[in-house]
């Protein structure tokens, strides 16, 4: 099924008691645009986030923010590989972009500590 919304939210896919639940595809006014698993109307699972800017996200989910493995893409086309938790990195991640060889960032907690090759 879809639902839609006046601000631009539209979702195509599975719903349980009324909710998105499932796979299924959600799009925005602004060109946001999730595909995949939802759960009690949230992003929970893996599924692929895709901005206006070129950032985005793909990888796990739980409770609408990025939670376990994944690849953080920023606007400027740096990629984040690793662990989140709650929507932040944790532990190291592998960080490259098109200019730069690949290095490891450690964090400890949500907070960057450094580098290395």
């Amino acid at each position: 099924g879809t639902i839609s919304n006046p601000e631009g939210y539209q979702y195509t896919g599975n719903f349980v008691n009324n909710l998105e639940h499932g796979q299924g595809i959600i799009t925005s006014k602004d060109g946001s645009r999730y595909e995949g698993e939802m759960k009690d109307g949230l992003m929970d699972g893996f599924g692929v986030l895709s901005l206006p800017d070129g950032s985005g996200y793909e990888g796990q989910w739980k409770n609408g923010v990025e939670h376990g493995k994944g690849i953080r893409i920023t606007s400027e086309g740096r990629k984040l590989d690793g662990k989140w938790e709650n929507g932040k990195p944790v532990g190291s991640l592998k960080s490259s972009n098109p200019e730069i060889p690949s290095i490891i960032e450690y964090w400890k907690g949500s907070k960057y500590i450094g580098e290395g090759v």
